[in-house]
């Protein structure tokens, strides 16, 4: 059929209107196309740089889960796995890294392809405690044998972890299921033999996971001679004693040969010798003989002996009935090493009398141990060689439910809660302030051995160190030290110790002791 040429050109236009419409269209859709290029915002959801991990880590994000596509999660460099859907979150064992930092890094990606990277460093702390153990830690004579332990116990008096442990290795203490941060740890020696059987219990308080530890032991210092000397002595003045010391080593309390052989440990060395008259009316006279050397023969001339000490006398505290104390001298100032044990003085009534050779040495240290009805007192000081000074405290126990309680308030670093009577005792080494100590239940390993029943204590002690300021700085010296708490008391080391009778004593007189950590289990 024809169509008419205005039919034909109406058509025509309204097609190429069309036509225009249409393009025109299509242009502005394609003006009004932005691609997606914003990343996602992903979070990691209870992890925080340095936090502190063990055991099972779960790594959540936290996102809009309907634009994510996957997320990819690293651990240390390395794609442990790929999150496809929700829930986005991943469980890693952390028992299958080392002790210590690590990152976790996650890349989520969304439907467009855009990725977000958020990453945390933690610290992993799977291992509780780890120790090592000296080569002579434990002893083996032909009258006993010393067998020793290490158990860890959480906040309900649970055992957590255990070992026994021998000389010269090195031991590391997990549990995957304990939570926590901090446990009680307990350093148990027990020694059998053919009299009686003998054991002692330290427990420490509050002890972080995932650090080292150093157990006390029973140790002999400056037992190593470097050689010996010859001395051949002069000039004996009738009516008087003498009394010789060389460095480290009490060789000869009595001078009555005229050559004598005695041991130095260190060369050359110095001899001390020291005169008094027989009756102790006179003053002591001292001469110090330097250039001691190993195998040489030496004259000395007692007749040099002819110095006065500087001697000393000074009040004791009213309620005191017996005061002593120890002096020692070393030849290097500050440098605690070699003593010279110039002697004991013990005091006479109110008072007590004590001597030493005045600029001979240029450091002096003293042990200073006085006796009350209520306490014993010890201190150990490099400032002053006689000074008594109390530590204000007050303390009081009750036990109930199972439980010791303990209030000590004062000027302190420890309170030392002492179970059991000298063959078995179970010292509890707790900070200052209000302490709740569940009763610790015994590993199977220790089954069979005796062991302090618990209740009020029969003995504590509070102790100022001068060396720590804190429970927390306790801990740490402890960790870095070459023999634990004991290092404290050495030689040089300012110390307080007052030691009471505890409240189950009843009436029972503590037995005197240096200290509290004094480690003796028997004779050797």
């Amino acid at each position: 059929m024809l169509l008419p040429f205005k039919k034909l050109l109406n058509a025509s236009m309204a097609f190429a209107l069309f036509a225009s419409l249409v393009l025109f269209s299509s242009c502005g859709d394609d003006d009004d196309v932005t691609p997606d290029t914003t990343a996602p915002e992903v979070t990691i959801d209870g992890l925080t740089n340095d936090a502190v991990v063990n055991g099972s880590v779960t790594v959540s994000l936290d996102a809009e889960e309907s634009d994510l596509d996957k997320v990819e999660i690293y651990v240390d460099g390395t794609l442990v796995t790929t999150l496809t859907g929700s829930p986005f979150q991943y469980t890693w064992d952390s028992n299958t890294a080392q002790d210590g930092a690590h990152t976790i890094k996650v890349i989520a990606y969304d439907k467009a392809g855009n990725k977000t990277e958020q990453q945390v460093s933690v610290q992993v702390t799977n291992t509780l405690v780890s120790f090592s153990i000296e080569a002579n830690q434990l002893e083996t004579d032909e009258g006993y044998k010393e067998r020793g332990f290490v158990f860890l116990s959480d906040e309900n008096g649970k055992v957590i972890a255990s070992t026994e442990y021998e000389n010269g290795k090195s031991y590391t203490l997990k549990n995957a299921e304990f939570k926590g941060e901090k446990f009680y740890l307990s350093e148990v020696v027990v020694r059998t033999g053919t009299e009686s059987s003998r054991s002692r219990v330290f427990t420490f308080a509050q002890v972080e996971r995932g650090k080292t530890w150093k157990l006390m032991y029973e140790h002999d210092r400056d037992e190593t001679f470097v050689g010996e000397a010859t001395l051949n002595f002069t000039d004996f003045a009738n009516g008087y004693g003498y009394y010789g010391e060389t460095n480290g080593d009490q060789a000869f309390p009595d001078i009555y040969n005229q050559s004598q052989v005695v041991g130095l440990r260190k060369n050359p060395s110095s001899l001390y010798v020291e005169r008094q008259d027989e009756y102790a009316t006179q003053t002591a006279t001292y001469r110090l003989f330097t250039n001691i050397t190993t195998g040489a023969s030496h004259t000395i001339d007692l007749s040099k002996v002819n110095i006065p000490v500087t001697e000393t006398t000074v009040d004791l505290p009213e309620s005191a009935y017996y005061a002593e104390v120890e002096i020692s001298a070393f030849t290097e100032a500050g440098v605690y090493e070699n003593a010279f044990r110039l002697g004991s003085f013990g005091s006479s009534g109110s008072q007590i009398t004590y001597h030493y050779p005045g600029t001979a040495f240029p450091t002096y240290y003293s042990q200073i141990e006085l006796e009350e009805d209520q306490f014993y007192y010890s201190r150990g000081s490099s400032e002053k060689l006689f000074e008594v000074k109390y530590l204000e405290n007050e303390v009081t126990f009750d036990y109930s439910s199972n439980k010791l309680n303990s209030s000590a308030v004062g000027d302190f670093d420890l309170l030392a809660v002492i179970l059991g009577y000298e063959e078995n005792t179970w010292t509890l080494v707790l900070p200052e302030g209000t302490n709740q100590v569940p009763v610790l239940e015994l590993p199977a390993s220790l089954s069979g051995f005796q062991f302090p029943e618990w209740g009020l204590p029969a003995q504590y002690s509070i102790v100022d160190f001068g060396e720590v300021d804190s429970y927390d700085g306790l801990k740490d010296f402890i960790r870095n030290s070459e023999y634990s708490v004991d290092d404290l008391f050495e030689d040089g080391k300012n110390y307080i110790e007052m030691n009471y009778e505890g409240p189950s004593s009843g009436g029972r007189k503590a037995k005197k002791q240096n200290h509290f950590s004094a480690l003796n289990l028997g004779s050797k």
